[in-house]
């Protein structure tokens, strides 16, 4: 038996059972996208390019801890390395350079190395789809194709001035980070409040050219030399929709007011260096 269209062309029955099999493969590859929300290989590969632009990439992360000197000074050694899918690895250059404004000021220091700890998340946001491999010791021979290696002063036994400044360090970053959560919280409560208003205004603009329309078709019938019965609720609703409109324009810039003087505060050692 064969299978013929209507183009005059014919395939064997072998061929025809074949697309007849990918024709069902295609509505259960539908159905299923449909009903569980998975995409197809192509989709698929769209969406990795997208939000893992570095899958294939391979990151080296080297952390020791705790290694103590004769001087009492304890630091923790760290340093990583990056190739590329190509086999080429990465300078300290090629990581840093470009701009990555998305990056918190504590991935983008450390990132260049001797600046506290390098997170595995920094890493992540830096190279999204990047498979990260995490080491507990030093490799021996040369790290020239390092991007960085450093040490950073941790619980040392003695005076440290190296300890004290990473400290510091570290708690201008978390206040750095806490006052970006809160300010953004505090603009998207701020958005949400101009768009509650920008909505109030537009129903009270509509409730207000009602009530015009009401007194343009009284006019109207009164320049007519029509005779018009007493229009006393009529110049109420106007009073009372002015009114209404006063208190909303009060009560708008109050809130406005109120939610201005709950914008967080700049870090102390930002708003220092802007004095």
């Amino acid at each position: 038996m064969y299978v013929t269209f209507a183009f005059g062309g014919g395939v064997g029955p072998a061929e025809g059972v074949m697309m007849a099999k990918g024709r069902k493969a295609r509505r259960n590859t539908l159905t299923r996208v449909a009903e569980t929300g998975q995409r197809p290989a192509a989709a698929y590969r769209e969406l990795r390019a997208a939000n893992a632009p570095y899958e294939g990439y391979a990151i080296d992360l080297f952390h020791v801890p705790g290694v103590l000197d004769d001087g009492g000074h304890r630091r923790d050694s760290w340093g990583y390395r990056v190739r590329d899918t190509g086999g080429k690895w990465l300078s300290w250059g090629d990581v840093n350079g470009p701009d990555h404004s998305h990056l918190t000021t504590r991935q983008a220091c450390t990132l260049l190395g001797s600046n506290g700890g390098l997170d595995p998340s920094t890493l992540r946001a830096r190279f999204p789809g990047a498979r990260i491999t995490e080491h507990e010791r030093m490799p021996a021979g040369c790290h020239c194709d390092w991007v960085a290696c450093w040490s950073v002063h941790r619980g040392c036994k003695v005076a440290c001035e190296y300890l004290h400044a990473g400290a510091e360090r570290e708690d201008q970053w978390t206040a750095e980070e806490t006052y970006t959560a809160a300010y953004a919280s505090w603009r998207a409560e701020r958005k949400a409040l101009e768009q509650r208003h920008d909505m109030e205004i537009h129903e009270i603009e509509l409730a207000g050219q009602a009530v015009r329309e009401r007194i343009d078709a009284w006019r109207a019938r009164v320049d007519a030399g029509e005779f018009v019965p007493s229009t006393e609720a009529l110049w109420r609703d106007d009073d009372a929709h002015r009114q209404r409109e006063d208190e909303q324009r009060v009560r708008h810039r109050q809130e406005e007011r109120d939610l201005d003087a709950r914008q967080p505060e700049l870090p102390a050692h930002w708003a220092s260096s802007l004095a």
